[in-house]
């Protein structure tokens, strides 16, 4: 199995055992465009 990551340092909301905000977004589409194996980590 091959995973793809994306990193991205902020302070997301949970609630409900998830969690969300804009932190988890832009982790989410870094890790979109990670290539299988890759990990990609934000500037920010």
């Amino acid at each position: 199995m091959r995973v793809r990551l994306g990193l991205n340092a902020g302070e997301p909301i949970a609630e409900d055992d998830d969690i969300f905000g804009t932190a988890v977004q832009l982790a989410a589409r870094i890790a979109d465009r990670a290539e299988p194996g890759q990990v990609l980590v934000s500037g920010w």
